[in-house]
């Protein structure tokens, strides 16, 4: 398997990649960085109806995200806030959906960033809004969120 496969194919090394990247490519200088996780359970019921995902970035950071339904890539890489369709409730059962976002501090306003999670189509709509702040300017936070089907 091509490393590059399995970079895209595992969430962790792709947070890791994604940042490592993103210093090589902008500066000499490590920023700095802050990780913070979001692990939670989502009850789907029991119908065909379909599950959909919306990411948001708040304080108008930029970011880049990956989606994994249990370590299968859903789609390729997302750019700021974004949508997807993850399947339907009875496809999703006893499965684990992981995001991984990478968000960097390039607003000169504030060091805050903050990533919101919103899943529809199970029980009950789901939203978790998760903030952190990086010590300086150009600084990385990356998420990590792992739900429970």
């Amino acid at each position: 398997m091509a490393l590059s496969r399995i970079i895209h194919d595992t969430p962790i090394l792709y947070a890791y990649f994604c940042y490592r990247t993103f210093v090589s490519r902008c500066s000499s200088k490590l920023p700095s960085m802050a990780a913070q996780t979001i692990t939670d359970f989502y009850d789907l019921n029991d119908s065909s109806g379909k599950v959909t995902l919306d990411v948001n970035i708040g304080f108008g950071q930029p970011a880049a995200s990956r989606v994994f339904v249990d370590f299968e890539p859903v789609g390729g890489q997302k750019l700021n806030d974004f949508s997807v369709e993850l399947g339907s409730n009875q496809s999703l059962k006893d499965k684990k959906l992981i995001i991984n976002t990478t968000v960097w501090d390039l607003q000169d306003a504030t060091d805050q960033t903050s990533i919101t999670i919103k899943l529809n189509g199970g029980k009950q709509p789901y939203e978790r809004t998760a903030m952190c702040s990086v010590s300086e300017q150009g600084g990385v936070a990356i998420y990590i969120t792992t739900i429970y089907f």
